[in-house]
């Protein structure tokens, strides 16, 4: 795709044109997009810190996010960066006397 459609494409997203997108992990990060009711991740998080990005597109009152896994594997995977997030949020929590 080349430039000019990736900004057009991007533009149309924002505007509410269409009312399904499917992105690589480059919509993780650095792109202003719209509040999502429901976010489907396809393929384990590669960090805590991309966990937080994707999860973070669901931002609708009542959003969805859902991790598919294929295997058990993935599943841990899943499973390891939810527990490393929450000892995040904890050690957050001790230092700012929560």
């Amino acid at each position: 795709m080349s430039v000019n459609k990736q900004k057009e494409t991007i533009t149309e997203i924002r505007q509410g044109q269409y009312q399904v997108v499917v992105a690589t992990s480059v919509a993780e990060e650095g792109l202003d997009l719209p509040i999502c009711e429901l976010v489907i991740q396809m393929d384990p998080p590669s960090s805590v810190t991309a966990l937080v990005q994707i999860r973070g597109r669901a931002r609708h009152r009542n959003a969805k996010f859902v991790a598919i896994c294929r295997d058990e594997e993935q599943s841990r995977r899943i499973q390891d960066l939810l527990k490393r997030e929450e000892n995040m949020q904890l050690a957050a929590r001790t230092i700012n006397g929560y």
